[in-house]
């Protein structure tokens, strides 16, 4: 029986990154993929402009959806039967209920392809067919998975998924009034009282290898050895209409406009200082990065 996993934990000394478990407990539930073809493309978490990546994508057309786990039809949608409707940003899609008040979303599947003859389905029958409908920028299948508090990072309960590549961290950068600045490995600085730190990362695997493609799963901010704040993808909790990371962080303290990791507001610095960045995906692989800074 599959429970419950957490990400590997063998990592370096100096850059081990603690890993957060999801705090629901799933008793007696086998999750599988969804697709045959698992190739991930977006991860839970990233930024889409205004608000958080609130599951992952596989990429592939026409790939047969199957239940991650068996559950019963909440709803469904599909342009096939009703061709006078506008389609949403989801495309055309299901909902499935599971137990422990569990939920799967299955987004942006092609038309007339979603099951409609049944009342539930079990793990090797077909949802429907991955699909481009919706907003959707490619071939694509998108999975949530939520409970009572919010959405779970589906890689949680997922089986492993095979990744052998750290994540990479471009670089360490300050923002001051509006203005970006990309911090070197030395930097000498005079007369910055107040900014905020951000980090340009991403996550990749073997078969992604274009730049900023995937979030990492946790990124980490130090000063002189000192953790400032850390980030971690692995639940979106709703409050008031809003989702908030774990920790109650929402989502403009977490990404900037740019796309930018936000690290948090340093005042009143003065003499020669350390900044690192630490970065782990779920398969516990992990980069690290510092810049020397001297402030006067």
């Amino acid at each position: 029986m599959r429970t419950q996993k957490r990400p590997l934990q063998k990592m370096r000394a100096a850059a081990l990154i603690a890993i957060l478990s999801i705090s629901a407990t799933i008793t007696g539930a086998v999750f599988e993929w969804p697709v045959a073809r698992v190739l991930l493309t977006a991860s839970f978490g990233e930024t889409r402009s205004d608000h958080f990546h609130n599951g992952i994508d596989m990429g592939g057309d026409s790939q047969r959806v199957v239940p991650i786990a068996p559950g019963e039809i909440v709803y469904y949608f599909d342009e096939g039967e009703h061709p006078l409707y506008r389609e949403s940003g989801v495309g055309n899609f299901m909902v499935l209920q599971h137990t422990n008040a569990m939920r799967s979303y299955y987004y942006h599947m092609r038309k007339a392809s979603v099951a409609n003859a049944r009342a539930s389905l079990a793990h090797n029958e077909t949802i429907g067919l991955s699909g481009n409908s919706g907003r959707s920028f490619g071939a694509h299948l998108h999975l949530s998975v939520s409970d009572d508090k919010g959405y779970i990072n589906p890689l949680s309960l997922l089986p492993d998924y095979p990744d052998a590549r750290a994540p990479e961290i471009a670089s360490i950068l300050f923002d001051f009034d509006g203005r970006v600045i990309t911090v070197p490995d030395q930097y000498r600085v005079s007369g910055l009282d107040i900014f905020t730190l951000l980090a340009r990362a991403w996550d990749t695997h073997e078969e992604i290898r274009a730049i900023g493609v995937l979030a990492p799963y946790q990124v980490s901010f130090s000063l002189d050895g000192n953790t400032l704040k850390t980030i971690t993808f692995d639940r979106l909790l709703k409050k008031n209409g809003r989702l908030l990371l774990a920790d109650g962080t929402g989502f403009a303290e977490t990404w900037s406009g740019e796309g930018f990791l936000i690290g948090g507001e340093l005042r009143n610095l003065s003499g020669q200082h350390t900044i690192s960045i630490l970065a782990a995906d779920y398969a516990g692989n992990t980069a690290s990065k510092s810049v020397n800074v001297q402030f006067r």
